[in-house]
C-alpha cells in the first residue's frame, strides 16, 4: 500500500467530532476520508489508502484497540501512521504499546491536532488561526 500524503482517515463514533476535525483539516488543505466504526476504519483505509489515520479508542463493532494491532500485524498496513484518540488515558497507553504512533487525549485543541499530524505528515501545513 503506498499512502496518499495529504490524505487523512478519520474514525469516531462522535458524528460532530468527526465532521469538526474535517472541516478543520480540509480547510487546511487534506483530503478527508470519514469513518464512524471500526469495520469502516479497515474499509476506508484499504480503499483510500491514507497516510495517516485518526482513530477513536472507543468503537462500536470493532475496537481502536484491535483496529490497531490488526493494522501493525499486516505489512500492506503497518507504515499507516495511527493517532490514537481517547478521553481514557489508560486505553491512550494502551494503544501506544500497541503501536500507536501518537496519542491524542479528549478533548483537544486546534493547535494540538496540528501539532500532531504536522509531525507525523511530512507536508503537513502550519497552523494558522
Amino acid at each position: 500500500m503506498m499512502p496518499t500524503s495529504r490524505s487523512l482517515l478519520v474514525v469516531d463514533d462522535e458524528k460532530s467530532l468527526v465532521e469538526l476535525v474535517s472541516y478543520f483539516l480540509r480547510g487546511k488543505g487534506f483530503d478527508i476520508v470519514q469513518g464512524k466504526d471500526g469495520i469502516d476504519a479497515f474499509s476506508s483505509l484499504l480503499l483510500h489508502e491514507p497516510h495517516l489515520m485518526l482513530l477513536d479508542l472507543c468503537l462500536p463493532c470493532i475496537t481502536g484497540l484491535e483496529v490497531i494491532k490488526q493494522l501493525r500485524d499486516d505489512a500492506k498496513t503497518a507504515a499507516v501512521f495511527i493517532v490514537a484518540m481517547s478521553g481514557d488515558s489508560s486505553l491512550l497507553d494502551r494503544a501506544l504499546e500497541l503501536g500507536a504512533d501518537e496519542a491524542l487525549a479528549k478533548p483537544f485543541s486546534r493547535e494540538r491536532l496540528v501539532e500532531i499530524v504536522g509531525r507525523l505528515m511530512p507536508s503537513a501545513p502550519a497552523y494558522v488561526d
